[in-house]
């Protein structure tokens, strides 16, 4: 009987020599697969993946606004304390719930954090998602390169924690008061449903469903937007 060549592998009809090591790591690049080398922590893997409700994981802490309008501070507020009350009833865990002028990074390390509330309202926002991609302020909305303007946008979406290897940033957002409604429903907590690394929607999804959801996307293995896949239902070019 023929033994086999344990020193190839055949990937896609690829036949790649493999060195002599316990651990090898592959890379597709430009359609050819190669020897590659371990990829950063910084980059998704197994420690470290999306999508949103992945955020929800770490002993999560959740991080309310009290910088916006009275009306932006009671909603934020509110929907941490719903988020986390869901989360005990079905999950049977405890959240910390905390004020984003009290959130220190250094406090939570390695855990997963939630921030409700946008750039503008929020003061926790600048220390745990000031270089991701997404940036969500009052009227506006930056996903990598484009710019959507409007008080009545919501999102959610997943980054990596800069300062932790393994935890996550989830973000429930909004462009203003009808983006916060539109943001009402919390279904990433009920078991069965999936959510990509981010998705935008707009007011009007609470009557017409998936109609009113613009985009939804994850992002690249480096978790940028440029190297990932966004596609867009409603928005134009």
């Amino acid at each position: 009987m023929q033994q086999a060549d344990l020193s190839k592998v055949s990937i896609d009809n690829q036949e790649i020599s493999i060195p002599e090591a316990k651990l090898v790591y592959l890379e597709k690049e430009n359609g050819n697969w190669k020897i590659s080398k371990k990829p950063e922590a910084s980059e998704k893997g197994p420690h470290r993946n999306g999508s949103f409700k992945d955020a929800f994981r770490n002993n999560v802490v959740f991080v309310y606004a009290s910088k916006g309008s009275k009306n932006e501070n009671e909603w934020y507020y509110n929907r941490a304390k719903f988020d986390a009350e869901k989360f005990y009833y079905r999950a049977n865990g405890s959240v910390d719930i905390v004020k984003d002028t009290d959130f220190k990074a250094s406090d939570f390390p390695d855990r997963n954090v939630i921030i409700y509330g946008n750039k503008s309202n929020n003061a926790a926002w600048r220390k745990v998602l000031n270089h991701a991609p997404v940036q969500v302020s009052n009227n506006q909305m930056q996903i990598g390169e484009k710019i959507i303007k409007g008080e009545n946008l919501g999102a959610y979406f997943i980054y990596p924690r800069a300062d932790s290897e393994i935890a996550s940033v989830g973000v429930v957002t909004a462009t203003g008061e009808e983006g916060m409604y539109a943001a009402y429903a919390n279904d990433y907590l009920v078991n069965g449903t999936f959510f990509p690394d981010i998705m935008i929607f707009d007011n009007t999804m609470g009557k017409e469903g998936l109609k009113g959801v613009l985009g939804a996307s994850f992002f690249g293995n480096d978790w940028s937007v440029k190297n990932g896949f966004l596609k867009w239902k409603k928005i134009g070019e």
